[in-house]
């Protein structure tokens, strides 16, 4: 998977590095659905093999399917400034994003279920993203996020690392 500067985000075959899905009418199935926004792509993670999430310098984190449509299955306005970074943890269900607004943010990725009486939704391809966790890093631009093994006797939910620009330390946050 890449992206640019126009926010667009492609697919590749590896390893011979042609579209992914490009039918025989030329039409190229390997460009995702980035609707009308076309701000820079600043950060992309993969949530298994069937969805990805693209961080956007708008502010806007979308997840996109990856399993059939190459469609946005969600989008938020995650930030007021750039997402600098993003990661996913290593189940799947947690997306972090970090921004020039100096904000670190969880959200949750669990699948929502389908609605009782909503047919037109698949369980596990529409995405909720809750809001589950948020710090505000003061005089920091933060630029780098992961997720880390929880410290020994610290609560079940994976640590959440993070960088800044110009800052020699690594900053971590236990959740309960």
């Amino acid at each position: 998977m890449s992206a640019d500067e126009a926010g667009e985000l492609r697919l590749w075959e590896l390893p011979s590095f042609t579209p992914r899905g490009r039918e025989s009418d030329g039409k190229d199935r390997g460009l995702l659905d980035a609707g009308d926004a076309r701000d820079p792509c600043t950060g992309l993670a993969l949530v298994g093999a069937a969805a990805c999430c693209g961080a956007f310098a708008s502010g806007h984190v979308r997840v996109y399917d990856l399993a059939s449509s190459y469609g946005k299955l969600a989008e938020l306005q995650a930030h007021t400034r750039c997402v600098t970074a993003l990661a996913v943890d290593d189940k799947g269900l947690e997306l972090a994003t970090v921004s020039e607004d100096s904000f670190l943010h969880v959200w949750s990725l669990e699948p929502r279920d389908g609605a009782a009486g909503d047919e037109s939704k698949a369980d596990g391809l529409d995405p909720s993203l809750a809001l589950t966790y948020s710090h505000q890093v003061t005089d920091a631009v933060l630029t780098g996020v992961q997720f880390v093994a929880p410290a020994p006797g610290a609560g079940k939910a994976p640590d959440v690392a993070v960088t800044a620009y110009d800052v020699d330390a690594v900053s971590i946050w236990t959740r309960d």
